[in-house]
């Protein structure tokens, strides 16, 4: 089984700040000791931009983790994916409808890939409980604060080239 922490961060503007994505993932042994281990972590940064926003990083943080769990080739892994977005869970759960607007595009790749997962479940759980991952995406966050320091260019949404660091 694996437990995924997710969390996602704009700032120093919301909307329109860098954000910041980051994913804990964490595997159970298989055997009866109960261990947890770590497997995985994601830390992405974004610079800013006219269409960041708090929920398009916590879907990006979502998305990210999505891709790398198709990567892995964990379709059938029973997989619990937390977050502190209660809107974000609740619109993956489907009892909460998508409104157009600066995530839906995310939105509907991450239904599309989540789709892929056999035994794939959300839960939300109160922002003191997702400490790690608030810690990490705020360091992804610095990351696009700083990448968004450098001359200026042309910002586009690529979800495959951000600043991505990943341990």
């Amino acid at each position: 089984m694996l437990s995924i922490y997710i969390d996602g961060a704009c700032g120093p503007a919301n909307p329109r700040g860098a954000m910041g994505c980051a994913a804990l993932i964490y595997e159970h042994e298989a055997d009866t000791t109960g261990k947890v281990k770590e497997v995985h972590r994601i830390c992405v940064g974004y610079p800013p931009d006219e269409i960041n926003s708090n929920n398009r990083a916590e879907y990006l943080a979502l998305l990210h983790t999505l891709e790398w769990l198709a990567t892995q080739g964990y379709y059938d892994a029973p997989i619990v994916i937390s977050s502190d977005s209660q809107m974000l869970v609740n619109q993956m759960l489907g009892e909460w409808r998508m409104k157009a607007g600066r995530y839906d595009d995310i939105y509907d790749r991450c239904i599309e890939i989540a789709e892929q997962f056999a035994d794939l479940s959300y839960e939300w759980i109160e922002r003191h409980h997702n400490t790690r991952a608030d810690v990490l995406s705020k360091q992804a966050l610095r990351k696009g604060i700083n990448a968004g320091k450098a001359p200026a260019q042309p910002l586009t949404f690529d979800p495959n080239n951000p600043i991505l660091d990943t341990f």
